[in-house]
C-alpha cells in the first residue's frame, strides 16, 4: 500500500502563496508535525521507500520522518507541487482571494485554465503510484488532492483536503485519512 503525506507547516510570516518558490522551510510546528507522523508511520505502516518532492519543505519533512523509518529517499520532480496559477505566485493570500480565478479554485478547481491541469498532475503522480509498492510519497496539498480526486473518481475536488503532515491512502476498503493532531 502506498501512502501520501503532505509536508509539514511552512514558515511563511508574510502569508505568501509560494508554490515552487525556493527557500520556504518548515516552521517549528512543521518540524513537530513531521516528528509526530514519523512515529505513526513506523508503528502502523510498512514503508519500504520514500519518494519526495525536491522542494525544501518536502525534503525537510522526508528527512525528519526518515530519522525514524531509516529508508531510502528519492527526490524527484514528478511528485512536486501542482503547477498552479502563475499570477498568484508571490502574492499574499488576501491578494489571491481578490483574483478572478479564486472563486473557481474554491468551487471547482478542475475548471481552471492553467499550464498544468489537475488531471496532468494526477497522471504524473499516478505513474509513480502504479509502479511502486509500500512507498511513502511526501508531497503537496494540491498534488495529493489531484491524485485522490481522479483515482477515486470523486465528484468533489475539495473534499478531504490534506492538512500539514496528514496521511492519505487507499486500501482494500477505500479512501483513508489520518489527521495529524499536532
Amino acid at each position: 500500500m502506498n501512502i501520501f503525506l503532505r509536508h509539514g507547516e511552512v514558515k511563511n510570516p508574510k502569508d505568501i502563496l509560494y508554490y515552487n518558490i525556493p527557500g520556504y522551510e518548515l516552521s517549528e510546528k512543521g518540524i513537530k508535525q513531521a516528528e509526530h507522523i514519523a512515529e505513526k508511520l513506523k508503528k502502523d505502516f510498512k514503508i519500504e521507500k520514500i519518494i519526495s518532492s525536491p522542494l525544501l519543505r518536502a525534503r525537510q519533512t522526508s528527512q525528519i520522518v526518515n530519522k525514524m523509518l531509516k529508508k531510502e529517499i528519492i527526490f524527484i520532480d514528478e511528485i512536486t507541487e501542482w503547477g498552479g496559477i502563475k499570477n498568484w505566485i508571490g502574492n499574499t493570500t488576501f491578494e489571491v482571494q481578490q483574483s478572478k480565478e479564486f472563486e473557481i479554485y474554491i468551487n471547482d478547481p478542475t475548471e481552471l485554465n492553467t499550464d498544468e491541469s489537475f488531471f496532468d498532475t494526477f497522471k504524473r503522480v499516478n505513474k509513480l503510484y502504479e509502479n511502486n509498492k509500500n512507498v511513502l510519497f511526501i508531497t503537496h496539498q494540491d498534488t495529493i488532492r489531484s491524485f485522490m480526486f481522479y483515482k477515486l473518481e470523486s465528484d468533489n475536488f475539495n473534499k478531504d483536503k490534506p492538512g500539514h503532515c496528514d496521511l492519505q491512502y487507499i486500501d482494500q476498503n477505500g479512501f483513508k485519512k489520518y489527521t495529524n493532531p499536532v
